[in-house]
């Protein structure tokens, strides 16, 4: 069960979600060196950290993934790649 609690100054959720829903979205220019988002993580430390990641990084690990597993796409030897 929750106790009574008070949160002065609070917003209520779906009044916060009404305000986001009347703004109005504009494009933007994105480019490589831009933050694509914060990756949280202890690293070696176990201290909590944000560990920035930009596009570059993103499309770069991308073609690191692609780069790894095409030749066991293109393996034949096995047998057919079994599909979903």
């Amino acid at each position: 069960m929750v106790p009574e609690f008070s949160l002065p100054g609070h917003v209520r959720f779906t009044d916060a979600l009404d305000e986001g829903a009347r703004g109005k979205l504009s494009p933007v220019t994105v480019g490589p060196q831009d933050v694509a988002f914060l990756q949280y993580t202890g690293g070696t430390t176990g201290v909590s950290k944000g560990a920035t990641l930009t596009h570059r990084n993103l499309v770069a690990n991308v073609l690191q993934l692609e780069a790894w597993v095409q030749p066991a796409l293109t393996d034949t030897s096995r047998g057919p790649v079994p599909s979903n």
